[in-house]
């Protein structure tokens, strides 16, 4: 199996409830606050809601054996422009700043999730729009540099337990249970990270996993956090190498969820193995 072989998942009731694509790219020098308002105005019909947030730092992955394995953050402007995010009531967000162009899905209401390829298209439609209105505004090329793929799962402590020290039941992790009877299993806690290599061995990116108890804003009962995120060495340069990488993305982040939940989970949610 190679990083390009197809690892394609199906759940009738999958936990995913959120889904982000990003490119990162060199910062645009004509890029100002205005083309926030110019940038919306072609979009508004579609996304009617406007906010802005502090800019995301840039998570720069590096696979020198001389330097710890982590992403390192990178935010050259010392007055950064804001993050500007543009969103509708279907669970759609643009997010916007002038070294990174972001699309997320959202899961709204009990809506279903759309599958990958629909969503990815959507990204893809809306980062295309982008490239025009910045060679019409003549605001710099784009000149990519990273992309990523995150997926968000959560997985409700009900659905397979009463507690988090249960966690067993819906992940494969390493056992809560340290057989000192004095000691009591609580609650599970974890971050792992895996290269994202080809069939030589050359680094493609990092895949990141992290594993954290949370509570419901709604009702407080007790759920898993689930999220995988799939970010490309910074070497792209440009859309069609992200393209490339975004289906070693999804094979990877695919691959993860299914050896990461348990089979009676993957039942539950109606999995088809395609």
């Amino acid at each position: 199996m190679t990083p390009d072989t197809p690892i394609r998942l199906e759940y009738e009731r999958p936990p995913l409830v959120e889904q982000a694509i990003s490119v990162s790219f060199e910062r645009l020098p004509g890029f100002s606050i205005v083309d926030y308002g110019l940038f919306w105005s072609e979009v508004a019909s579609e996304f009617p809601t406007v906010a802005t947030l502090p800019p995301l730092e840039t998570a720069v992955e590096h696979f020198d054996a001389m330097q710890l394995q982590v992403a390192q953050f990178q935010l050259f402007d010392p007055t950064p422009l804001p993050r500007a995010m543009f969103s509708n009531i279907g669970g759609e967000l643009v997010q916007l700043q002038p070294d990174r162009f972001g699309f997320n899905w959202a899961k709204k209401d009990g809506a279903s999730y759309p599958r990958s390829e629909p969503v990815m298209k959507r990204f893809e439609e809306l980062f295309g729009r982008f490239i025009s209105f910045a060679g019409r505004r003549e605001i710099g090329d784009l000149r990519l540099s990273q992309c990523e793929l995150t997926n968000v799962n959560i997985l409700p402590v009900a659905e397979f337990g009463s507690d988090f020290s249960e966690i067993g039941e819906a992940l494969n992790v390493d056992p809560l249970d340290l057989g000192v009877p004095f000691l009591k299993a609580e609650t599970y806690i974890r971050n792992r990270q895996h290269r994202i290599v080809d069939a030589d061995g050359a680094p493609l990116g990092r895949l990141h996993t992290s594993i954290a108890p949370v509570f419901s804003n709604q009702d407080g009962s007790k759920a898993f956090k689930l999220e995988f995120t799939a970010r490309s060495a910074p070497n792209i340069g440009n859309f069609d190498a992200a393209r490339r990488f975004f289906a070693v993305a999804r094979n990877a982040v695919n691959g993860a969820f299914r050896g990461t939940t348990t089979k009676r989970m993957r039942d539950a949610w109606g999995e088809n193995d395609g």
